[in-house]
C-alpha cells in the first residue's frame, strides 16, 4: 500500500490547476446488492490525482494577435497539468458527498441516485471549474465496477506569458486564465483489492469537445484510497 501513496504523492508535486475528481460518484458502486465491506461504511477517504491535457496554441495566437511584427512573441508556458489532494467522502442513502483539497485542487461534490442505476454528479472547484454529470452503472460486483454517462465541464486554463527570449522571464497573474466549456464522455471504473483492508483503485475518464476552441478536452483522474 505504501507504494500506491508514494506514486500518487510524486504527481501532486508536478501540481498545476484542475477540476477536481468527484469523489462522491463513488456511490454508484455502493450497491446493498453486493456484500463488500465498504457498502457498510459512512465514510472514506482517500488520496486523488487528475491530469488534464491541456494545449497552449489556441491562447498563444490570441495574444499575438495584432502585435507589431518587429515584437518579441508573447510565448506560453502551460500551468494546467497534474494537481492532487487528500478528499474526504461520505455517504447517506443513496447520496454522496465529497470534498477534495490538496496542490491545485480545492473542491466539493455531490452524487444523487436518481433511478435504477443512473445518478447525477454535481462538482464545483475553488479554481473556477465545474462539472455536471449523468451516469448510468453498467456493472458492479465486490470487487469490480464501470459507468458511462455524458458531462458538462467548464475548465479554467492558467498560463505564463513570456514577452522576451530569455527562458526565465515569465510572469503570472490570477488574470492569466481563460474558460473552457466543453460537452463530452465520461467513464468511471472501480477496482477493490482483496483484502478489503489494502485499498482500492478508481479511476476516470473525460474526453470532450470545446465548440468555442474548437479543441478536444481530455481529462484522467486516478485515485487511491477505501470505496
Amino acid at each position: 500500500m505504501l507504494s500506491r501513496l508514494l506514486f500518487l504523492l510524486s504527481l501532486t508535486l508536478l501540481a498545476g490547476c484542475a477540476t477536481h475528481a468527484p469523489m462522491s460518484e463513488t456511490i454508484l458502486f455502493h450497491d446493498p446488492g453486493h456484500t463488500h465491506p465498504s457498502h457498510k461504511a459512512s465514510s472514506t477517504f482517500g488520496f486523488t490525482s487528475t491530469h488534464a491535457l491541456c494545449s497552449t496554441r489556441f491562447i498563444r495566437k490570441e495574444l499575438n494577435r495584432g502585435r507589431p511584427k518587429d515584437a518579441d512573441p508573447r510565448e506560453i508556458q502551460n500551468a494546467c497539468g497534474v494537481a492532487g489532494g487528500i478528499y474526504l467522502s461520505s455517504y447517506k442513502g443513496g447520496t454522496g458527498y465529497s470534498a477534495t483539497i490538496g496542490l491545485g485542487e480545492l473542491g466539493a461534490d455531490v452524487s444523487k441516485k436518481l433511478w435504477g442505476r443512473n445518478y447525477l454528479t454535481a462538482s464545483a472547484s475553488a479554481f473556477g471549474g465545474w462539472q455536471v454529470i449523468l451516469h448510468h452503472r453498467t456493472f458492479n460486483s465486490p470487487h469490480v465496477g464501470a459507468a458511462f454517462g455524458m458531462a458538462l465541464r467548464q475548465d479554467r486554463q492558467y498560463y505564463f506569458v513570456r514577452e522576451h527570449t530569455d527562458a526565465f522571464d515569465f510572469s503570472f497573474d490570477p488574470g492569466d486564465a481563460v474558460l473552457i466549456n466543453s460537452i463530452g464522455m465520461r467513464a468511471v471504473g472501480i477496482y477493490r483489492s482483496k483484502p478489503s483492508n489494502s485499498g482500492d483503485w478508481y479511476a476516470g475518464l473525460y474526453i470532450g469537445y470545446a465548440p468555442l476552441y474548437r479543441r478536444p478536452i481530455i481529462s484522467l483522474g486516478v485515485s487511491f484510497g477505501w470505496f
